[in-house]
């Protein structure tokens, strides 16, 4: 099942303003999850995944509370941190009703770390939930430009590995009816 086109729609904007301020300040970020999967398999946003998926290191993240002001007044969006440790950036314009609930468009940033040989996970709790969502690092830098609808965003040199761990059979697309 298709989240409506007007909703993803603004989900590509709310990518296009968001991005463009990251691209400007200089702050390293990476598509990942599904996003990442949506980049690699079909140039664009998953049909039917209310969100994006971003990681960065903490690095990165302390650059971004420093311009969170600003973010939030140039983009049009509001952060949030989620109960998982997850920063979430929202536009509350941008939503689509799901029964009595409004979803509302968000990109969710992850934080990564380094440890070993791996890009990882770094707060336990996302490591447990998500025990896969890892890249080695020899996979990692540098970074490349992804097309997403009518955008390029950064990504990983290989995406292979890590797209195959998290969804197996990751170039069949499979329609989840309960995914949002």
């Amino acid at each position: 099942m298709s989240l409506p086109e007007s909703y993803l729609n603004g989900l590509q904007e709310l990518a296009k303003r968001f991005f463009s301020f990251l691209h400007k300040h200089n702050i390293e970020y990476w598509i990942d999850g599904g996003t990442l999967l949506g980049a690699v398999r079909q140039q664009a946003q998953i049909k039917h995944d209310n969100d994006i998926d971003i990681g960065m290191f903490k690095k990165a993240l302390k650059k971004l509370a420093k311009h969170k002001d600003k973010c939030e007044k140039e983009c049009g969006i509001v952060f949030q941190y989620h109960t998982a440790g997850i920063l979430k950036v929202f536009d509350t314009n941008i939503f689509y009703m799901k029964g009595d609930e409004q979803i509302t468009a968000c990109i969710d940033i992850f934080y990564y770390g380094k440890e070993m040989n791996r890009i990882q996970l770094w707060l336990k709790s996302d490591k447990e939930q998500w025990p896969n969502s890892y890249h080695s690092e020899k996979d990692f830098y540098p970074l490349k430009k992804y097309k997403f609808g009518d955008i390029e965003l950064y990504g990983v040199k290989n995406p292979y590995p890590y797209l195959e761990r998290l969804y197996g059979d990751w170039k069949t697309p499979v329609i989840y009816e309960n995914h949002f």
